[in-house]
């Protein structure tokens, strides 16, 4: 990769993180310095400033006199025909499968799509944190990555969390959310609230261990094989005579909503099992709700207006 020499602090950083810095720095440009973009990586924002910085410099040394509007149009352009440098030709896909394959791909890069099971999902909770999910993909504070422990492939599971923080400490939550790669698109198939008054979350936790938590509180028996459960976590499971291909079955109460997801592929006899958990949604709902009315009746309390009764 070869990084302008005007800008020489982007040649530690691949072609497709280079390219997102770049691209957002033109966005805080053209927005005056009001960018709604996040900063993705940590040290970001700095290096953005830098970038724009002395690319202004190169535009007003090489056109004295410029108007600000010219200069910003100039500087501009310059920016994206940076960017171009950086973007990935069509030939290298296949090295963003085998990075994605790996794990080894900024989640910065991945195009999000959501399942269309989550997308009912959403409909029945009746609140949707969609956007809190990308927030939590795009900039996570925890994830975690894996395939199968008992055969080679690649990792097609990951794990993003991140806390928000509402102003009263017992409606604090970690969004622990579930997702599936296939070279750049990442599936997002489950979110959940998962809130430390209702499910403890111990410092050096790994996310599988949370989601172990979180299903032994919320939770509804499902079946692989022989075994019942509600979580499993790289297992292998004997295939008995009556799976055919439907290895995951989900149990429940007719008109109970029911939330599945997992990763099971079979191998002779033996289901592997990386990862399938199933989630009693209208449970979860009831304790959510009751957290998002006290964050409801806190923020009215705080927004009433002088002399308002309490």
């Amino acid at each position: 990769m070869q990084a302008s020499t005007l800008i020489p602090e982007l040649e530690e950083y691949g072609r497709a993180r280079a390219a997102g810095i770049l691209s957002r720095a033109a966005l805080q440009v053209e927005s005056d310095g009001m960018n709604p973009e996040v900063s993705v990586h940590a040290d970001e924002q700095a290096i953005r400033d830098r970038i724009i910085e002395k690319v202004v410099a190169h535009v007003r040394q090489s056109k004295p006199g410029a108007a600000s509007d010219e200069i910003k149009q100039r500087v501009l352009e310059f920016l994206d025909e940076e960017t171009s440098k950086f973007e990935s030709p069509v030939n290298e896909q296949s090295a963003i499968e085998r990075l994605s394959a790996d794990a080894s791909l900024p989640s910065d890069v991945y195009a999000i799509e959501l399942d269309e099971s989550l997308k009912r999902m959403i409909k029945d909770l009746g609140f949707d944190d969609t956007s809190l999910a990308i927030q939590t993909i795009r900039t996570p504070e925890f994830e975690q990555h894996f395939g199968s422990a008992v055969e080679e492939g690649p990792k097609a599971n990951s794990l993003f969390a991140r806390w928000f923080a509402p102003e009263a400490k017992d409606d604090r939550f970690l969004l622990l959310v579930i997702c599936f790669r296939k070279g750049d698109i990442l599936k997002v198939n489950q979110f959940w609230r998962i809130y430390p008054k209702n499910i403890p979350v111990v410092s050096g936790d790994k996310l599988t261990d949370i989601i172990k938590r979180f299903s032994d509180a919320y939770g509804t028996p499902f079946k692989i094989g022989r075994w019942q459960g509600k979580y499993l976590y790289n297992a292998r499971i004997p295939v008995t005579e009556d799976d055919f291909e439907d290895s995951l079955k989900i149990g429940g109460r007719e008109g109970q909503s029911i939330a599945g997801t997992g990763t099971v592929s079979r191998d002779g006899d033996f289901w592997n099992v990386s990862f399938a958990v199933s989630i009693n949604v209208d449970k979860y709902k009831r304790d959510v709700s009751r957290h998002l009315r006290h964050e409801k009746m806190r923020s009215q309390r705080n927004f009433a207006p002088p002399g308002a009764p309490d």
